[in-house]
């Protein structure tokens, strides 16, 4: 028995020598690569294979020691034979290897074991000419890489993640640098990053991740040749202390740029190329909200040239919580993809419509991560310019089939003229649930569309272990490139999934796959049993689908741009008459505080009898809209009294000369009390405000100092409504109309008892008693008239604001402050000076070209 079971045994093993080894054979470059692969530990165990492995470790191109294994599961790592071991392995690493070139060394460890060790084993990869060096170093004490890691001709790509200060030496370079990963490291200072982003004259992407910048005043990052820039500041933010560094990103060529953070660190970037991919995430805090906001605006300016943006919803309300946001955005002119993830939720969805206005030629909006099921108050009211005309392909992913989510389908169905395809992926809880679906999928049949060739399909997605191919429609390549990073990750569509599909179009139908047999029944025609589906089209035939007709684009164009042009010819009209009739009573009547009250009154009793009697929607309002409202009518309670005064004292169109002095104020402001700095053609246009103003106040025949400063204080007043007024519609469903309603009667509770301590019943009623012998009943016409008109001029100027533009709403402004100045020097008959024009014209066109700057 025993000498069979030997005899079996050396015939198994004759076997095994006569198998022929086939990798072995291979060329010995062919074997280092697939050694390269492996960890060095396992790289070097291969030796022990046979005579032909043996030295085969020793020239491998990839080195990568890791020590973390030692550690992994234990808490006193000081005194472990371990760490001895694993120095001792290194070392002989190094020593028995030969002198053919490393393309990578990879070193993770903890320096505490031994600094110099580990300064040796660095200097050896640098030695031996190293195109990639990894470096992943836990340091408890200063720790200085050597300097011959900065000056190196060989090294292509520098990963360094080390949690200490980054010493740089005085000297260096770069040549053949395309990437730099720089992780946990703290900056020296100003001058030495200065030197290392200087010293790589050909790097191609950045990554700066999770760095301290406290070090830090101000640095320019200018390398024409980057491509990639990653900046990720969440984990270190300070957020009450947003004295971060200025960073300056001056890259003509820079076609990716991701930012994560909370903006501790204030971002200069310059106009990225149309090319460019952006990707913000800018998360809600409670603190410094406005600081930041500021911040988010003007990094925003910079990516104006974007042809594909990816943002969060807190990156959105960032941008809306800055009062006068809208006077900063640029338009996007190029962007046609927008992707919002982050747990974009549905109470977001008012400021999305009012992002929107600015991108006037997007093309394809996905929602990454849905749009939340919560219930929602924002009325659907505002349709952005880029719904109407270019919006091509909507996605949807983890659709719930929630009402808001309902809503929002029906609305872009509607008002989306040109939309070709909506593409709904279903969520987990719904994907589970057959009969929902199919319910959820008559709903969308009884949907109204207003594109006739748009397509809605639902995606029914299971997770499964099974690859089943998908849809052709997941199979189908998107025509916008795709782009995927770990942060913003969108739904994995090409990941395995058992799929369903509901494709609904004019007509809307089921589509007839496995998955959805219940949804289909038998019909026989001529004897012959064909599917149909169960849910019919009742608009219009399967065959008769037919594409947008270019006529009905074009009414619905010159339908809008007819309102628009009765919204400006109407403010304009409005803000003529209200003038008129304020000077009128204010040289009869010279009270302007009651004045001022009757405007206010007169308007919120229009409000409130338009809500009483539902011609208007009442607005959905809480405690904490009032809040946020109260500074804002604080400024234009201040404001509208001011310039009523600066009125009853001189002549209106001096009053709106000075008045075209705002924008002077607004920069100003901040600038030196906000932070914000803007590009020299602002700064440049209120040379002429400024100038064009004091020409006409050093010339005007009337002159009068409280007239002057009520104009000059009313300016002022008025920037800071624009600061806060935004922060009044954050996060409410009020419309442009509502919302100056609850301004108005919130103003009228403020000024209503400083009306009475500054004048007083008493002189109203003496002064009453003079205008009316004087000018007769037709007084109690005049102010009657000047309190509506008021009311009214406003009113539209704010329904105005949420279908047009920021641009254009300057423009018309301007325009406004010329027809008012115009036909109140005619109707008063007011004398000119030539110079006095001259200056008028000087300031308004300087209002007209700030407005252009901001753009």
């Amino acid at each position: 028995m025993m000498g069979s079971f030997k005899q079996q045994k050396v015939s198994e093993r004759q076997n095994i020598d006569d198998v022929d080894d086939k990798i072995s054979h291979l060329p010995d470059c062919i074997l280092h690569h697939i050694l390269s692969f492996l960890p060095t530990k396992e790289a070097v165990a291969t030796c022990i294979l046979s005579k032909r492995w043996k030295f085969l470790w020793t020239s491998v191109p990839c080195i990568d020691f890791d020590d973390s294994l030692l550690y992994s599961s234990r808490s006193n790592i000081w005194h472990l034979p371990e760490v001895t071991h694993f120095m001792n392995f290194v070392e002989r690493v190094l020593l028995f290897r030969d002198a053919s070139r490393i393309k990578k060394f990879r070193l993770s460890c903890r320096v505490c074991f031994s600094a110099s060790h580990v300064h040796e084993w660095v200097s050896a990869a640098i030695r031996l000419n190293v195109q990639e060096l990894d470096l992943c170093l836990f340091v408890e004490e200063p720790f200085v890489l050597p300097s011959c890691v900065f000056d190196n001709a060989s090294l292509n790509i520098v990963k360094l993640e080390m949690n200490c200060i980054l010493q740089l030496p005085s000297y260096i370079s770069f040549p053949c640098l395309k990437t730099l990963h720089l992780c946990l490291v703290t900056f020296p200072n100003d001058n030495s990053m200065q030197k290392l982003f200087s010293s790589c004259p050909f790097l191609e992407e950045l990554a700066v991740l999770d760095c301290e910048w406290m070090n830090l005043s101000r640095i320019t990052i200018s390398i024409p040749s980057l491509k990639s820039l990653t900046i990720d500041d969440l984990p270190f933010c300070s957020v009450d202390d947003l004295r971060g560094c200025e960073i300056k990103i001056d890259a003509a060529n820079l076609t990716f740029f991701k930012y994560s953070g909370y903006l501790s660190n204030e971002i200069n970037l310059s106009d990225l190329s149309s090319s460019a991919l952006a990707l913000i995430h800018i998360p809600i805090i409670c603190e410094r909200r406005l600081e930041i906001a500021y911040r988010t605006v003007k990094l925003f300016r910079g990516l104006k040239n974007v042809n594909s943006l990816r943002i969060s919803s807190g990156t959105i309300e960032c941008l809306f919580l800055a009062g006068d946001t809208l006077d900063h955005l640029p338009m996007f002119q190029n962007l046609t993809l927008l992707e919002l993830s982050r747990g974009f939720e549905n109470h977001f969805i008012g400021l999305l419509l009012k992002f929107l206005q600015f991108l006037p030629k997007l093309e394809s909006l996905h929602f990454l991560e849905g749009v939340g099921t919560r219930e929602s108050n924002c009325m659907l009211k505002l349709v952005p310019y880029c719904v109407l005309t270019t919006l091509k392909t909507v996605n949807f992913q983890n659709f719930h089939g929630c009402n808001a989510e309902m809503d929002f389908l029906k609305f872009l169905l509607k008002d989306a003229l040109v939309l070709e395809k909506i593409n709904v992926f279903c969520s987990k809880s719904l994907s589970g649930d057959p009969e929902n679906q199919k319910k959820i999928g008559n709903q969308l049949h009884e949907l109204s569309i207003g594109s006739r060739h748009c397509t809605l399909v639902m995606i029914s997605l299971k997770q499964s272990t099974l690859s089943i191919p998908g849809s052709d429609f997941l199979r189908r390549r998107s025509p916008v490139p795709e782009f995927r990073l770990p942060v913003f990750s969108p739904l994995a569509v090409a990941k395995t999934f058992r799929s369903s599909i509901v494709s609904l179009s004019k007509p809307l139908h089921v589509s007839s796959l496995e998955s959805l047999t219940p949804c289909l029944k038998k019909s026989s025609n001529n004897g012959k049993e064909k599917e149909q589906s169960l849910v019919t089209c009742k608009a219009y035939e399967a065959d008769r689908s037919e594409p947008i007709r270019d006529s009905t684009l074009t009414r619905s164009e010159a339908a809008r741009k007819v309102k628009i042009g009765t919204y400006f010819a109407t403010w304009w009209a409005l803000n003529v008459i209200f003038n008129i009739y304020n000077k009128k009573v204010l040289n009869a009547f010279p009270f302007p505080w009651l004045t001022s009250t009757l405007s206010l009154a007169a308007g919120s009793l229009i409000m409130l009898l338009s809500w009483a009697l539902r011609i208007a929607e009442t607005p959905k309002t809480d405690l904490e809209f009032w809040k946020t409202l109260f500074p804002v009518a604080v400024a234009h309670t201040i404001g509208h009294v001011a310039a009523t005064v600066s009125m009853s004292k001189v002549a209106v169109s001096f009053t709106h000369i000075i008045k075209s002095g705002e924008p002077a104020f607004s920069v100003l402001v901040s600038r030196f009390l906000l932070g914000e700095t803007f590009p020299p053609s602002v700064y440049l246009s209120l040379v002429p405000i400024i100038g064009g103003c004091a020409l006409s106040a050093l010339t005007e025949l009337n002159f009068n100092m409280t007239g002057f400063m009520g104009a000059m204080i009313s300016n002022l007043a008025f920037v800071f409504r624009n600061i806060f007024s935004k922060r009044g519609m954050k996060g409410k469903s009020v419309s442009g109309m509502n919302y100056y309603a609850c301004l108005s009667i919130l103003s009228l509770l403020i000024l209503t008892p400083f009306a009475i301590a500054v004048e007083g019943p008493q002189m109203w009623s003496l002064g009453f008693k003079e205008a009316v012998s004087q000018i007769g009943p037709q007084i109690v016409w005049w102010m009657a008239a000047q309190s509506v008109f008021y009311h009214l001029y406003n009113q539209v100027s704010y329904m105005s604001l949420d279908e047009i533009s920021p641009l254009t709403f300057s423009v018309g402004n301007t325009m406004k402050r010329i027809s008012v100045i115009v036909s109140s020097i005619i109707i008063f008959r007011t004398p000119v000076q030539p110079v006095n024009a001259l200056g008028a014209a000087i300031a308004i066109l300087g209002t007209f070209l700030y407005s252009q700057a901001k753009q």
